[in-house]
């Protein structure tokens, strides 16, 4: 349905950047301190990497499926459609989230359940197995992100899977002045979230964000996926009308756009550009130029880009298992005070090992979990 598409390498690429910057983010947050917003708040938004995840799928997923869809939206492409998404995502999504169950099981067995108190008790609800069992963990119905937290976007882009057949017809018949004008209404909606949802919410404790952003995850993620899904809906129209091509079809303006997102990162100066830097980033990485295009092909990054997927379901499980780990070994709950991960201190050490590991376990759940699992999927059903 879709072997006349070229391959685009550069997404590739571009996706597999968006998902190691995920677990810079992660880890500096959350095992090392390496960066803190005194110096830069540069890591600190690298959670935003997510919606430029959001926006590639609905790009990539109308370049791959817009033709499929452009006669009709019968239950049969439909549900053929599902189906290939479903054996993209929900393997490895139960695989860590089993993953997590069993280091959680452990805890509880040998007694060190109380280590963490009620953050981990909230963390790990067992009712929220269920939601994250029906890809629901973003849809509002916990006050807390769950289990494996990076897999709340997980929940989002099946959702917006579930409306794109319904969308993609009438989005391939949108004129510029249309597609202008669902842009204006996407960021509305964006400036929705960031200015009025993301600062009066009553988070369960103190420390989750309340800020003036878009870090919604466990209770908006469904509404910010949805949302940057249609915008990278957005840019495939103005890709395949050639719009600003010449221009951003450059490497050099593709170094300056980044260079600038790098300044207002660094600043602080809202979240709410962030998804126009990632729309404009999208366009000129897929118009590509000779050199661009040469080094989004260079091996490291399409193979950075091909273990994506498992790098980003596995960098939060990894660092959550190694949490449980490390309460099975102690004998009180931890002292507040520098990060100690089995006597390593020292915050690059910690950070580069963390990163390392995730990238080395994502390889290898690229091929010997996410690649077979997508493959046996797709074939049930089909005649030999």
């Amino acid at each position: 349905m879709h072997k006349d598409k070229a391959y685009l390498n550069n997404l590739t690429a571009l996706r597999g950047i968006a998902a190691l910057l995920v677990v810079v983010f992660h880890s500096n947050e959350i095992v090392s301190n390496f960066i803190t917003t005194e110096q830069t708040f540069w890591f600190r938004k690298l959670y935003l990497m997510v919606d430029l995840f959001f926006i590639l799928s609905g790009f990539i997923m109308c370049y791959v499926y817009e033709t499929y869809f452009n006669d009709s939206t019968q239950s049969r492409k439909t549900i053929e459609f599902l189906k290939a998404r479903l054996a993209r995502i929900y393997p490895l999504h139960l695989v860590t989230l089993a993953a997590l169950v069993l280091a959680v099981g452990i805890t509880y067995a040998i007694g060190k359940d109380g280590n963490y108190g009620a953050f981990s008790l909230a963390l790990y609800n067992p009712k929220a197995i269920i939601t994250n069992i029906f890809l629901l963990q973003s849809a509002h119905i916990h006050n807390m992100f769950t289990w494996n937290v990076p897999s709340w976007s997980i929940s989002a882009e099946w959702l917006a899977y579930l409306v794109f057949p319904f969308l993609v017809k009438p989005f391939s018949k949108f004129s510029i002045s249309q597609t202008l004008l669902t842009i204006a209404i996407l960021f509305a909606l964006y400036a929705g979230l960031v200015f009025y949802i993301a600062p009066n919410r009553v988070p369960m404790f103190p420390f989750l964000s309340t800020a003036a952003d878009l870090d919604l995850t466990y209770d908006w993620g469904f509404a910010r996926g949805i949302i940057g899904f249609v915008l990278g809906m957005c840019a495939y129209r103005f890709f395949m009308r050639n719009v600003l091509k010449n221009t951003l079809g450059n490497g050099w303006v593709l170094l300056v756009i980044v260079a600038l997102y790098s300044v207002y990162m660094h600043f602080n100066l809202t979240d709410f550009g962030a998804p126009l830097f990632f729309f404009i980033i999208l366009l000129s990485t897929a118009y590509g130029s000779k050199n661009m295009n040469a080094f989004f092909a260079s091996a490291p990054l399409q193979k950075l880009g091909l273990w994506s997927y498992s790098i980003y379901m596995w960098h939060g499980a990894f660092i959550f298992i190694v949490f449980e780990i490390q309460s099975w070994l102690q004998t009180k709950p931890p002292l507040p005070g520098p990060p100690d991960y089995f006597g390593i201190t020292n915050p690059l050490v910690l950070l580069l090992l963390c990163v390392s590991i995730t990238l080395i376990i994502g390889a290898l759940s690229y091929r010997f979990i996410e690649k077979p699992s997508r493959v046996w999927i797709n074939n049930l059903g089909k005649k030999n």
